[in-house]
């Protein structure tokens, strides 16, 4: 699981109103349709856990870009 810390919910929350950051969260949506796309083709058991494992970890990394302010806001002192 990706846990950020408050340095970088912050960062990732800056981050978001750029252009540049939306590209490159698109880029981890596609590379997750990939590691989909290549696990159903895989025929040895130990290719389709190293991919089910990118293709967690992916999906696990855009979860916490997605909620980055919220964590931010879960982190900071009251």
């Amino acid at each position: 699981m990706v846990k950020l810390n408050d340095k970088q919910a912050q960062a990732i929350t800056n981050l978001r109103g750029n252009s540049n950051f939306r590209v490159f969260v698109e880029m981890l949506n596609t590379m997750i349709g990939e590691e989909l796309h290549k696990g159903l083709s895989y025929t040895e058991l130990l290719h389709v856990g190293r991919g089910q494992g990118r293709g967690v970890l992916l999906t696990e990394l855009v979860e916490a870009i997605e909620t980055a302010p919220d964590t931010l806001q879960r982190l900071k002192p009251q």
